[in-house]
């Protein structure tokens, strides 16, 4: 999510860049992240079905709209020049609740929405380091935890596709995925998840998975490494990013 994962040292690694439009990026994004987190607060603790995401569909309009009018302070009716945005807004929620609805698997629980996780370290240097992130999502599926983070951003598979760990300390572009493990490492230590548990999933009106698998590992899952190695190479490319 947008600016929710950051360094809290001296200053934070910048947002994402995305394209400009007639509310803003920022504004935009906010928006769409309000309105799915308002529909599925009703759904914490409860099994996903497509009956559940049907009603989904039918409530988010009037939500929309809503969320539309609080960060806007102007009355949807009267959107004039924004009503592209609203539609395009409105567009994203379907197309996302229409593919998350044809993808449901069973016994998928949801969990937790907009949980932060932080995480402090401590470099060789003496430096301490504080990692926060909030992850969209979380969702249990039998015994496996699902991360989910909603990009309203352009994706481009490849900056989500990691077989090399090394990788991720070279390539700037790769900073979604290392911001995907980092939540599922932050994750894995402040609940006691086993990492090997944890499955990542990028979404961009359609859910996409984080093609993550060094090591021959599985596709989504943080493999290749234990929980140490994980901690180990975040302290790296913390170690990379503070020196440069």
């Amino acid at each position: 999510c947008s600016l929710q994962f950051y360094l809290n040292y001296l200053g934070k690694i910048e947002g994402e860049s995305q394209e400009d439009d007639m509310l803003g990026a920022d504004l935009f994004g906010s928006i769409i992240h309000e309105v799915l987190e308002e529909l599925f607060i009703p759904l914490l603790g409860a099994t996903l079905t497509p009956k559940l995401i049907d009603e989904l569909l039918t409530k988010y309009p009037p939500v929309l709209e809503q969320k539309f009018e609080e960060k806007t302070h102007i009355a949807s009716k009267d959107a004039g020049r924004y009503s592209i945005d609203l539609e395009v807004a409105g567009t994203y929620v379907q197309k996302y609740l229409q593919s998350l609805k044809s993808k449901i698997g069973s016994n998928t629980i949801v969990q937790a929405l907009e949980k932060p996780m932080s995480v402090l370290f401590e470099l060789a240097s003496g430096e301490k380091v504080k990692v926060s992130g909030t992850t969209d999502r979380v969702e249990l599926k039998g015994n496996t935890y699902q991360i989910l983070d909603f990009k309203t951003g352009k994706i481009d598979s490849a900056n989500v596709t990691v077989k090399d760990w090394e990788d991720l300390l070279s390539n700037p572009n790769l900073n979604k995925a290392f911001q995907l493990i980092s939540y599922a490492w932050m994750f894995h230590k402040s609940e006691g998840v086993p990492i090997e548990d944890i499955y990542l999933l990028m979404e961009h009106g359609t859910p996409k998975e984080a093609r993550i698998y060094p090591d021959g590992g599985h596709m989504g899952r943080t493999p290749g490494m234990d929980s140490a190695e994980i901690g180990n190479m975040i302290a790296a490319w913390l170690k990379l990013r503070l020196t440069q």
